[in-house]
Order: structure tokens, then sequence, then C-alpha cells
């Protein structure tokens, strides 16, 4: 499947035809020995574009890392419905006792799936360790061109689920740990991304890797910690092959209902939680996606943001009821894995379809009425920002962050002022500054929200790297060369 179907892998084989061609001295009429010269640089040239292209190139190895999941598709279910198998039957699946009982019981039901995995995983070794200088070698032989090697590694930030298997030699006895890790992670883009994107042209997208999740503070939520405790209970629902209840979360602008929703990567995503984002003109294309879905053994969130109808949108709301009751088509599939996803959609209105002001009681609400599970986000008041202020300095390391001023004097009483904290521990100044931040001078600030108090502590902890960095005053004028403090912008020396 390598060589026939992933980009990298049949690349290489056409590069390998056009070496092959000239070491033979083939005099195809359509070619020649001098034409093979030519052909081998193309191959080469299109090997490396998809070797290194800055968006999802992986070099040599890591390229071969990861078609290592994404061709373990088959085999990844498989340990997927095993897996649930034994967790059904009360037994331990963990660790690699369980890693050693779920391979037991996939060669009880699918021997032939597993044996041409394991040779499938001695070819991609050899592939892996081969030698690339080798490969350059030939090509600078066929050219009498020097070229340099593609690298082994790039893009760190792309990792595929079972990229540990790479550590060492023996792939193919490393096949039960294989088992464990795909029955929860999957396989292919679902395996190493955990945000994705669906569109009908390009399917699913990569957008949010494992690595950036794994790398990602938790999130905080002040003022609404019983919304996401509900929303957290029921995507473990959804993880567990429960029934769960698809979601509309509604509230005014920058009230963290989107936040929300992509937190949840950071809690699940390591035991198989994917959130994948649909846009609204792909919603008629709904039914396709969760089919789509329904082949894979992780748990799935189909994210809907900020969404609102209008009374031209009658084919995406016609599509959205659909999904939400169930297509025709996920219903009919005979997989158990059918219902491995559940809708969540944020909006500002609590009634998203419909028009506000002509349509009916029931018009308005027919279509929400089809969410199980309704959380409101209350318009935030000053104790609730200064609050998430306070929570986000903290983390930041900023909580007493001084008054910027240019002059000594105000300097002097800023001093004064940030020795007393309110009951957020919020510093007279830095509670002052947030509030007129959020409220503006003349009502003109973006309003009381955490998206604003995000904003403001964001500008905060820039503006104290920069103080930090030998800039002085409201002017930001540095005290060094720009130069200097760009090779070197924490000051140091």
């Amino acid at each position: 499947g390598f060589y026939k179907s992933d980009p990298f892998g049949v690349a290489l084989v056409e590069l390998l035809d056009a070496l092959l061609l000239g070491i033979s001295g083939d005099r195809r009429e359509d070619v020649g020995v001098v034409g093979a010269q030519p052909r081998v640089l193309e191959a080469y040239a299109r090997l490396w574009n998809i070797a290194c292209d800055p968006a999802s190139g992986r070099g040599w190895q890591g390229h071969v890392a990861f078609a290592v999941a994404e061709q373990s598709g088959p085999f990844a279910m498989e340990a997927r419905n095993c897996w649930v198998r034994i967790m059904q039957a009360g037994e331990d699946a963990e660790g690699d006792d369980g890693d050693a009982r779920l391979l037991d019981l996939m060669m009880k039901s699918s021997p032939h799936l597993v044996r041409a995995f394991k040779r499938d995983l001695q070819v991609m070794e050899s592939l892996y360790f081969y030698d690339m200088e080798e490969v350059v070698g030939w090509v600078t032989t066929s050219t009498e061109i020097n070229l340099e090697p593609i690298p082994r590694f790039c893009n760190p930030n792309i990792i595929g689920p079972l990229d540990f298997v790479c550590e060492n030699k023996d792939w193919a006895g490393r096949v039960a740990q294989i088992a464990g890790v795909s029955a929860q992670q999957g396989a292919g883009i679902v395996g190493s991304f955990y945000g994705l994107h669906w569109s009908p042209e390009k399917g699913l997208t990569g957008i949010i890797s494992a690595r950036d999740v794994q790398d990602a503070t938790p999130f905080e939520f002040v003022s609404v910690e019983h919304l996401h405790h509900r929303l957290k209970l029921n995507t473990e629902f959804l993880l567990a092959g429960l029934t769960s209840s698809n979601v509309l979360l509604y509230g005014p602008p920058g009230c963290g209902k989107s936040t929300m929703v992509r937190s949840l990567l950071t809690d699940f995503g390591h035991i198989g939680l994917r959130i994948v984002e649909v846009s609204k003109p792909d919603l008629p294309t709904l039914p396709r996606l969760l089919d789509e879905l329904a082949r894979f053994p992780q748990r799935f969130v189909v994210f809907i943001d900020d969404l609102e109808f209008d009374e031209d949108a009658n084919d995406a709301l016609r599509a959205a009821k659909s999904a939400l009751e169930g297509s025709l088509t996920a219903q009919s599939l005979s997989s158990s894995n059918a219902r491995n996803a559940a809708i969540y959609v944020t909006s500002n209105r609590r009634h998203p379809a419909g028009n506000p002001r002509t349509d009916s009681a029931l018009e308005k609400t027919a279509f929400s009425h089809r969410f199980g599970l309704v959380l409101g986000f209350p318009t935030t008041g000053r104790a609730a920002f200064l609050a998430m202020v306070a929570r986000l300095a903290a983390a930041e390391g900023i909580l007493d962050a001084p008054r910027q001023s240019s002059d000594a004097a105000d300097d002097t009483m800023a001093g004064v002022e940030d020795r007393k904290v309110d009951e957020f521990g919020l510093s007279e100044s830095l509670r002052e500054r947030a509030l007129n931040w959020a409220l503006g001078q003349d009502g003109d600030g973006n309003g009381l929200s955490g998206r604003t108090a995000r904003q403001f502590v964001d500008f905060v902890a820039a503006e104290a790297a920069f103080r930090r960095a030998g800039f002085e005053g409201d002017s930001m004028v540095p005290e060094k060369g720009f130069s200097e403090w760009s090779l070197n912008w924490t000051g140091q020396n």
C-alpha cells in the first residue's frame, strides 16, 4: 500500500525506476539513455519536495514513521474492536499484560491480518534504516550532479502515534505494543492530529497536532466551572461508548464557548478524542462526514463554531437537522462504531435557526430542541472579569505587574498603590488598567469577557517582556541597539 498510495512512496518508486533505466542503458525509443538523466533529476526533485514540504514534509525517516501509522488502518480498527470486547468483559486492557491479551484475541479473530501487518512492518523498518547517502550516490553517478541528501527528519511538531516503534529495530516484535496504542489512538491522520478540519474537496486535514496539545497549558475557566463539568461529563460518555448528547453552547461573544470545546483535546486527546471543525458552507456534507468518521476507532466531536442560520441557508439547515437526528445513512451502518461522534455547536443565540423578528416561536425553537444538552453562558460581570484577569495574570507570572509610566513621581505612587491588592489579588493599578482596557475611555472597549481578559493579559505580558529586554518608558526606546536586542530578546548577556 505504501508504494501505491502514499505520495512519498510513489515518488520513491519513480526515482528507483528512473535510476534502473539509466543503469541498464535501456534504449527505448521514447526515453533512451540520455533521456534518463533528466528523468532521474525530476524524480529526485519530486521526492525532495514531498519530504521537505514546509507544511507536511517530515523528512525521509519521518515519512516512513508516519506511514507505519497511515498503513495500519485495518489493523487499528481490529485492535479497537478487540479492545472494546476486552473492556466489556471486565478484563484489564492496560500495560504490557493488556497488550499481550489484546494481541492474543486479535490472533484468534484475524490471524491473517496480524501476520500481514507484521510483514509490512519488516519492509518499512528496512526502508527506515536505509542509508540515504547511497541513494544520493546513485543519483550523482547517473546525473553527474552533486546533490544534498534528503534530511532524515523535518517538522518535529508532526508526530505519529506509532513513532515510538522507530526508536529500536525489530518492529514486528513490538506488534503487541502497537496494537495497544492503535486501539486508543488509531491510525493515519486521525492518529497524528487531535484537531482536524473537514471539507468535501480535501476530506480530513490536520490542523492541531498531537504535540501541539501535549505542549499546551491546561485551560482554566472562571464562573462557568459547572458548564465545563457538564460538557466534560457528556464527552466522557462519548469516549466510553455510551449514549452522549449533541450539545449547543450559547452566550455572548467572547465568553469562552469555543475555548471550552477546544479544551477537551487537552483533557481527552491522549485517550482517543478528536475534534473535527466543519464550516457552515460544508454543513450539507455532514452525513458524508459522519459515515467517514465511523471507519475510525476514535471518538469525534464534530464542531460547528459560531452558527447562525438565515433565510438563505435552507440546505445547510436541513443537513444539520438530519445529522442531529442521525442520518439514514449513518443509522443503516452495520458497524457498532457508527455512533462514535457527537455534534457540538456554539452560537451567540439561544435559537440559531430562524429569523428572530419574523419567525414564530415554534419555528425558532425547532432546531435548537434537537440538542440533548444546552449550555447557556452568562454575560460576564465586573467581578467575573477581574477574577479571569487575576487567574490568567498569575499563570503568566505578572500578577503584580506595575503600571508603566515615564514620570518618576508617578512610578513612586504606583509602587505605593501596587502594594494594595483587591479580593482577586490584583494591584490597584493592574485592576484599573484591566477595566480601562475592557470598557475604554468612552465605552469603546471590547467589553467584559473572557476573550478581553486574555487579550489584556497577553498585552501586559508582552509589555513586561519588552521592559526586561531593555526597553524603558512609554516611548519604548531600547537602551541597547535594536540588532543586539533582536538577537538576545531576553536582555541577558
